[in-house]
């Protein structure tokens, strides 16, 4: 319950913002549990409404080591893909003044579009279904010459068919907004978002700030600090097509809090456009944003950024007018614990909280009809991957629809390559069964953040004990050589017997340095758990809902079945 102490406002052009905190014991907890992060290795700035009230606004470690400058809410930050909501706000606006169609063709406003791109749509860019590539060599300030660059490699999938995450295509609505407002991107931003919301401290990178309230972005990988004032996207010298409208708004707390508001109150945009900000189109994806559910039923709106040095997220809560947002200097900032201050902020138990459910979307699939129950009958049974330590895939019916669990095979024969590393590895799981993460520190990558250890036991592990029950045993399954991940990479299996079931763990080497550590593999890759399925025009089956991210299956003449989530892929053949 919410005391208010005090109800004074920041005047801003148009909008305002509370600017004192209104509940001590909300405000206590959140800036406890900020601190003790911060003494992990967290810098930056958090920011809480709740009930439209300001509960916590601070600053974290420092903005600049070397001068000893603090975090503060006025402390500008780059914020990376969080940027992409500005470039989706921009083209609404555009088209709210008549100027341009979400349904137009992108040819209809790019120069050099070419012929094979010639059906996407505005929208398809807005909302990651273009079929375009991830990223592309365009760059520079031509927009005809990044334009046929970006556009030169082949279609990934025809338009609107599925979601998959493209900078790309938010560099080309940037050049669509200069095309169809007569002016530069960030002069458009500048002028139609950034002034009416009252945003006066937010700019791009590159662009002249006072160096005592920019934040360094500290890196994990080394290396100079980067500089948003000085470096628009190294090592590049100008904010050109290889970041412009993908990324690159450099701000603060207190705007961001701002343009909040003015999208509440339609400052900016009309309630027409506000709605398609904010409605998920194919998966979880709105137009630069992600729209998804809790368990307790909360709806959020979010995004997150992240570059090198630099790490942000952003979680809206419409229906309860509340927010949740950090901007991070140091790009080892873990987001697990973003959780926790939504678990502080609405007082719910961390096991209600510790997975994001996104709603089902609204899929448009062109030649897309709903799976029938004999043809997901078909799938149903059990699979065995190839490789050299096969893993098993149930696919059982759920309600409509499916479920899966990728399961560990029976042992294999002694095993005796690679004895050092089943050695760490026994060491790690021994260590974190009993609270003690020292094998973990020891033997991890230099480049992984220090807090990575403390994250595990505190909140990993615990979180994972809370779901499968305590562990009662393990067997060391095997080792697998892969080449991936920037180079090559060693897998050793783990199976977990825990009290409420199985898991199979992945630990990844690097010579005999830890690269990452993944307890459950069938919830952080492939599963499937969703209430019904779409059969599109290639045979294949997606689930209209799941965990995190568009799950696909495959079935093949010969029987066997490919499995699709989050970009990963993996082939099992039926038993």
């Amino acid at each position: 319950m919410l005391t208010a102490i005090a109800a004074v406002l920041i005047s801003t052009t148009s909008v305002a913002i509370p600017a004192v905190i209104s509940d001590k014991p909300v405000t206590d907890a959140l800036d406890a549990y900020c601190r003790v992060n911060a003494q992990s290795g967290f810098s930056g700035t958090v920011l809480a409404i709740r009930d439209g009230e300001v509960v916590l606004q601070q600053g974290y470690g420092l903005a600049n080591r070397e001068r000893e400058i603090g975090n503060t809410p006025e402390t500008l930050f780059e914020i990376a893909s969080l940027s992409k909501q500005f470039t989706a706000a921009a083209i609404l606006k555009l088209e709210q003044d008549g100027r341009l169609s979400i349904d137009d063709r992108i040819g209809q406003h790019l120069p050099g579009v070419p012929d094979v791109y010639e059906t996407v749509t505005i929208q398809h860019l807005l909302t990651h279904t273009g079929g375009l590539p991830a990223g592309g060599p365009g760059r520079g300030l031509d927009l005809e010459q990044a334009v046929r660059a970006h556009l030169g490699q082949p279609p990934i999938g025809k338009p609107g068919e599925k979601y998959a995450y493209s900078n790309v295509g938010y560099a080309l609505l940037s050049g669509i907004v200069e095309q169809a407002s007569g002016t530069s991107f960030e002069a458009y931003c500048r002028k139609m978002l950034f002034q009416p919301a009252g945003m006066t401290a937010t700019g791009f990178c590159g662009e002249e700030f006072d160096d005592a309230h920019v934040a360094l972005g500290y890196s994990a990988r080394g290396g100079v600090p980067r500089a948003p004032n000085i470096d628009p996207y190294p090592p590049h010298d100008q904010f050109g097509y290889e970041y412009r409208g993908m990324g690159g708004v450099v701000t603060n707390a207190i705007d961001l809090a701002r343009w909040y508001h003015a999208l509440q109150d339609d400052t900016i945009l009309a309630k027409e456009a506000v709605t398609k900000l904010f409605t998920p189109v194919t998966r979880n994806y709105a137009c630069g944003w992600e729209v998804f559910q809790f368990p307790d039923g909360r709806q959020c709106i979010g995004h997150g950024g992240s570059v090198q040095g630099f790490v942000c997220k952003l979680w809206m809560f419409p229906e309860d007018q509340s927010l949740l947002l950090v901007l991070s200097n140091n790009d080892a900032f873990d987001y697990s614990w973003f959780n926790g201050l939504y678990n502080i902020l609405f007082d719910v138990p961390e096991r209600e909280s510790n997975r994001r459910v996104p709603p089902p979307p609204q899929f448009d699939l062109p030649n897309a009809i709903p799976a029938t129950d004999a043809e997901l009958d078909e799938l149903v049974g059990a699979y065995t991957s190839s490789g050299d330590i096969a893993l098993g895939l149930k696919i059982r019916r759920k309600g409509e629809g499916l479920a899966t669990t990728i399961t560990a095979p029976a042992l294999q024969a002694p095993l005796n390559d690679h004895e050092d590393l089943q050695r760490l590895t026994k060491n790690i799981i021994d260590g974190l069964s009993g609270g003690d993460v020292s094998p973990l520190a020891d033997t991890m990558m230099p480049n992984i953040p220090s807090s990575w250890p403390e994250t595990i036991r505190t909140l990993i592990w615990p979180s994972h004990l809370q779901r499968m029950g305590a562990l009662e045993g393990y067997d060391v399954l095997g080792v697998e050589p892969v080449t991936g991940m920037g180079g090559d990479i060693v897998l050793t299996w783990v199976w977990l017997r825990h009290a409420n079931g199985e898991a199979v763990a992945m630990l990844g080497y690097r010579g005999v340095r830890l690269q990452l550590l993944v307890l459950d593999i069938s919830e952080y890759f492939c599963s499937i758990d969703s209430p019904s399925f779409l059969k599109r025009a290639d045979g294949s089956f997606m689930a209209e809902r799941n965990q995190s991210f568009p799950s696909v299956l495959t079935q093949q003449a010969d029987g066997a079945i490919g499995l699709e989530s989050g970009g990963i892929g993996l082939s099992f053949v039926r038993e």
